[in-house]
């Protein structure tokens, strides 16, 4: 059967379900009349005269007597008729009406009105900051594809992307972007961190660049909370230098240090190289008993934080990096810095383990919070020890090469700082992605994989406070307004968001900038 007949045939089985519905009966004690009609169809004795409208005519219903009725009229013969004539269509449209869908052309002029968009006024906005664009993750895994060569080409309407001729456009300035709204996030401990007592609304004073807290009458000398900006003492001069009690012991574990790393012995740099080992797990025991060493003092327990392995690919933590120490653990063999001996690549990887301690905070928690400001607490103390103890005594390649690895932790910090997250279950691979693009230089500035994922993007990009030319906030309201900027030349928070299949082919327009 055609299509067609298909359409024909649903009718007349939406038709004969409500009449079976009428007469209480099954499809085949049914009485319906004009079922060829309605099929499309026609008798052996038809001569194809089209039947006559009977709008101006009325059809006489015999009604069905009940017994114990009024008398008159005879009720075989009534119940033998009423089945044909109870519910008979008059003609083929009465027939036909709310037995089924309506036809698809109607359909389709409804879905177009629904799509009409409304008469609200765009607002003129600036754009949002690129690294505001929220990352679509699956146990913080980015899924973003985009690659080089995607951010290398110009899209352009009508026509395939071409690669870009010249250097990159230089960015634009910050007069172009929307001011940076900060992640919402608790930054300090409640707790008094001179007393231990639980902080309340009406005595607490928070340091402003640390997780600290205190009471008014644990405020040490000097310190005017009520300033704004505030910074503690203990943040602005207790983190940054060492006191004579919080010295340590040099040489207090260097007998250890050298038992358990003896198979080096015959090296000329053994003495001075196991003295540096011991005095990093004297540090790292002052660094537990300091301010916060608890976060970072025992491995992360993953049973409780489940997506923490997705993010950080290396844990380490204090306990760690001073049994490594103690066991002779390091093996030099795993690792590879040609330009380095043995003795200083074992060095180089302490030293790098415990830079990794706070590093895997920085990359799991939100800049701000007060994870990660303990975290920062404890890198200070860090240095501060590593300046007095351990930089003046280390050879230059083991210099370089920490430095070197403090500077790509440093740019993966950047990197990270203020990113918004869609978390969305796995994104198939049949799934409609969505780029946006910078309408100034006709670039691709992020890419998603979904359409909801870029819907929800939409949604916490307006949550966030951040201006949009017309309201998202809501599912609905953000799934019409991606819908009727598609390919259309409209922007949402200053950039173009268009189906990926449709930039590539080139399918969409660019709005004519305003003189």
């Amino acid at each position: 059967t055609c299509a067609k007949c298909e359409r024909k045939l649903d009718e007349v089985g939406g038709a004969m379900k409500v009449l079976c519905k009428k007469q209480g009966c099954g499809p085949g004690d049914v009485v319906m009349e004009r079922v060829f009609e309605m099929a499309g169809g026609r008798r052996p004795d038809d001569k194809f005269v089209r039947p006559k409208s009977s709008a101006g005519a009325s059809t006489r219903v015999t009604k069905r007597k009940r017994p114990g009725d009024a008398a008159g009229g005879g009720g075989a013969e009534d119940s033998g008729a009423s089945r044909s004539t109870r519910s008979a269509p008059p003609d083929d449209k009465a027939a036909g009406a709310g037995s089924g869908p309506p036809p698809k052309k109607k359909q389709k002029k409804e879905k177009k009105r629904k799509k009409k968009p409304s008469n609200e006024p765009r607002r003129s906005v600036l754009r949002v900051p690129v690294r505001e664009l929220p990352r679509e993750c699956h146990l913080n895994q980015d899924y973003d594809p985009s690659t080089p060569a995607d951010f290398a080409k110009v899209f352009c309407p009508g026509r395939a992307p071409v690669e870009r001729a010249g250097p990159p456009p230089a960015p634009d300035g910050p007069e172009k972007f929307q001011k940076l709204i900060p992640l919402p996030v608790d930054g300090h401990f409640h707790k008094c961190c001179v007393c231990d007592d639980d902080l309340t609304a009406d005595d607490c004073h928070y340091c402003s660049v640390s997780c600290r807290g205190f009471h008014a009458r644990c405020l040490e000398g000097g310190d005017d909370a009520t300033v704004e900006g505030w910074e503690c003492t203990r943040s602005r001069v207790g983190d940054r230098t060492v006191s004579d009690e919080e010295d340590i012991a040099t040489g207090a574990n260097d007998d250890a240090v050298r038992e358990s790393f003896g198979r080096y012995a015959d090296r000329p740099a053994f003495a001075s190289a196991t003295s540096v080992l011991g005095d990093v797990k004297s540090i790292l025991d002052r660094l537990v008993r300091y301010e916060y060493g608890w976060v970072f003092a025992h491995p992360v327990d993953v049973s409780v934080i489940t997506d923490y392995g997705a993010l950080v690919t290396r844990p380490m933590d204090y306990a760690t990096v001073a049994g490594m120490i103690d066991r002779g653990a390091y093996d030099p063999a795993r690792y590879k810095f040609s330009s380095l001996d043995d003795l200083e690549k074992i060095v180089l990887q302490a030293l790098v383990d415990v830079e990794q301690v706070f590093q895997n905070c920085f990359v799991y928690n939100t800049r701000g919070c007060q994870f990660y400001r303990a975290g920062e607490v404890q890198e200070r103390k860090w240095t501060a020890y590593y300046d007095r103890h351990i930089g003046d005594r280390l050879t230059e390649g083991v210099r370089s090469a920490l430095a070197h690895f403090r500077g790509a932790c440093r740019a993966e910090r950047a990197e990270k700082a203020q990113i918004r997250v869609v978390r969305v279950s796995k994104t198939s691979n049949t799934a409609v992605g969505v780029t946006v693009v910078d309408p100034t230089t006709m670039s691709l500035v992020k890419q998603y994989l979904s359409k909801a994922s870029a819907i929800q993007a939409l949604q916490h990009l307006s949550k966030a406070g951040y201006e949009c030319e017309v309201d998202v906030a809501e599912s609905g309201a953000a799934k019409f307004r991606l819908d009727a900027a598609d390919g259309s030349g409209t922007t949402l928070f200053g950039y173009l968001w268009i189906r990926t299949n449709k930039l590539h082919s080139g399918k969409f327009v660019v709005a004519k900038a305003k003189e």
